[in-house]
């Protein structure tokens, strides 16, 4: 089973983050992608203006940590010139690491 932290709502000020860790389904990868495991990551500005509720189209839940290191663990590896076993960071996971 894959973890996340999940922030459920924004909140009025920091003291209030509220941050849960949620298990979830599969995390084996879809054609074409990578399974990333990730060993360390970041609260980016985004992530924390976010669940103060100063981003208006921040979605929720959300799992804060868009800048983030890990290894390859699964999938192809032609896929974003990745190497299994690769170390990578990433901040953006809609772009290639």
């Amino acid at each position: 089973m894959a973890r996340a932290l999940n922030i459920a709502k924004a909140v009025p000020s920091a003291d209030r983050i509220e941050v849960e860790l949620v298990e979830f389904g599969s995390n084996a990868p879809s054609a074409g992608d990578v399974t990333i495991e990730v060993r360390a990551a970041g609260i980016n500005p985004s992530d924390a203006k976010a669940m103060l509720g100063l981003m208006p189209t921040a979605v929720f839940p959300r799992t804060p940590g868009r800048d983030f290191a890990g290894v390859v663990v699964e999938g192809p590896a032609r896929f974003a010139r990745l190497e299994m076993h690769e170390r990578r960071w990433c901040s953006d996971l809609l772009q290639p690491c």
